[in-house]
């Protein structure tokens, strides 16, 4: 009798186990997800801790906002489920919690907690600017679409008379051009981080000390990237990437980022100012370098956030909150707008209106194109409650 009722017990047994391992992984299950190995590509819920890294990817008419997380021995990209704050810098020491499927982190909210922080715009933007500029090609392409002295004279000529006339005499560029180098990469890959991880390595072998820079860029020849420029948004030092084409429009726009700022977009929506059905225009702004236009001023709104301006001695911004005929001083002693407002919603015009001014003598326009800025600044208002006459008239110093 003893010997039937063995094989009963051991049942017992394993049932009382099988059902204890089943809560064990049940229970887990809710606080760390499915038990299984990253490297298989099944998701699980983690925690990571580790740098955040923001950049852009700009080509003609299209763009790619990326995000990344650098731990001490992995790189994640990170997804949101709905648009991250903009307050979000490169350098930014950051705690996340999401799904994570092999290299990608997948957020289930916008939320990043954030352990220590970086400047919203470049902590220095007033002032000298030191940029290194390292030009590389590729070990199946070995082309030089530019010359030293050319990547100078765009980057330290033209790109930093831009800054200085932009920032009113306030920010500019100095610094040095390495290269070219031909690096272990091939053309017909898109992997920037061996470009800049092998850009960097031969321009120490040459001498230069990437710590004394603010901005590090990189130039190539085209390659597989389908971008002409992508540049971090923050970091110390900055970085961007140059695909070929090297010239204010893009190597400007993106350095724009270096020191922390976004696109400048257009929102219409229809026939009122704000609310109803809205459409977004990543690059709407087409008389500011970080909207659509190759050459005019940033937007007062971006200038305010570098420094440029209603800060200190800098030209000031004045709020309107009244109908009525307004004059702006533009600052520079040359210019001046005479506009009228009509109805209540005036907060916003102060941007339009003193930009306007900036972007038209940047272009050389100064007094004959009032009526297409009217269309503009009527069209980017949405149907705006304000009109704007005579917007720009030169005066003589």
């Amino acid at each position: 009798m003893t010997q039937l009722h063995l094989p009963i017990q051991r049942t017992r047994v394993r049932l009382i186990l099988s059902s204890t391992a089943l809560l064990l992984v049940g229970l887990l299950s809710l606080f760390n997800g499915p038990i299984t190995s990253a490297r298989s590509g099944v998701r699980r819920i983690v925690r990571v801790e580790g740098e955040l890294e923001i950049a852009y990817e700009d080509s003609h008419g299209h763009s790619r906002l990326v995000y990344f997380v650098k731990t001490a021995t992995k790189k994640f990209e990170v997804k949101f489920s709905r648009t991250p704050a903009q307050t979000l810098r490169t350098g930014m020491h950051v705690t996340l919690t999401g799904v994570q499927n092999t290299a990608t982190l997948e957020l289930n909210s916008g939320e990043v907690v954030e352990t220590s922080g970086a400047p919203l715009v470049a902590a220095n933007a007033l002032g000298q600017h030191r940029v290194l500029v390292v030009m590389v090609n590729f070990q199946d392409k070995q082309t030089q679409p530019f010359t030293v002295a050319q990547a100078q004279s765009v980057m330290f000529g033209t790109t930093s008379d831009f800054y200085r006339e932009a920032s009113y005499g306030q920010t500019w560029l100095t610094g040095d051009v390495y290269g070219w180098y031909t690096i272990p990469v091939s053309s017909t890959t898109c992997d920037t981080t061996a470009i800049s991880n092998y850009a960097q390595q031969a321009a120490v072998a040459a001498g230069a000390n990437i710590a004394s820079y603010d901005h590090v860029v990189y130039a190539f020849p085209q390659n597989a990237c389908t971008w002409q420029g992508r540049g971090s948004v923050g970091g110390s030092p900055s970085q961007a990437w140059i695909n070929e084409w090297f010239e204010l429009g893009i190597v400007g726009h993106e350095l724009g980022h270096n020191l922390g700022l976004y696109h400048s977009r257009s929102m219409d929506c229809g026939a009122v100012s704000i609310g109803g059905t809205c459409s977004t225009d990543e690059y709407g702004d087409v008389f500011d370098l970080m909207g659509a236009a190759n050459s005019a001023h940033f937007n007062s709104y971006q200038k305010e956030r570098l420094g440029w301006m209603n800060a200190g001695s800098n030209p000031p911004i004045t709020t309107v909150t009244a109908s009525g005929t307004w004059f702006g001083y533009h600052g520079l002693g040359y210019l001046f707008r005479v506009f009228t407002l009509h109805g209540q919603h005036c907060d916003r015009s102060t941007y339009f209106e003193s930009d306007l001014g900036e972007r038209l003598q940047s272009l050389g326009e100064r007094s004959n194109r009032g009526s297409s800025v009217t269309d503009h600044m009527s069209l980017a208002n949405g149907g705006s409650t304000f009109q704007a006459r005579k917007l720009v008239r030169r005066v003589h110093e």
